[in-house]
């Protein structure tokens, strides 16, 4: 682990800013289809309690939809049980009037 090139590398690496270090990586292809399209209209993501008090069910209710593909659960990165929820799609459903089912 203390190769000159690694230890070259990593300090390559910190010099960069975040766009650059994502624009290095998807040049390399180290991240994920999904990763490149993602907008900044969906950067916030709703827990299960507050998705389910905005469409006021439960959040089993919630859970269901999920399996159901009415929702699109997101894995937050880094993290391999947590996830969320797009605002923007829930605000969608709100518009649309899903209520109680």
């Amino acid at each position: 682990m203390n190769d000159p090139k690694l230890s070259m590398a990593r300090l390559a690496l910190s010099q960069l800013n975040r766009k650059d270090r994502l624009a290095l990586a998807r040049e390399l292809g180290l991240m994920p289809d999904e990763q490149k399209t993602f907008s900044p209209i969906e950067a916030r993501l709703l827990r299960r309690g507050e998705v389910a008090r905005r469409l006021a069910v439960s959040v089993r209710t919630v859970d269901n939809w999920a399996q159901q593909g009415l929702l699109t659960k997101r894995v937050l990165p880094g993290r391999r049980r947590a996830c969320g929820f797009p605002s923007s799609e829930i605000d969608q459903l709100i518009l649309q009037g899903i209520t109680r089912a």
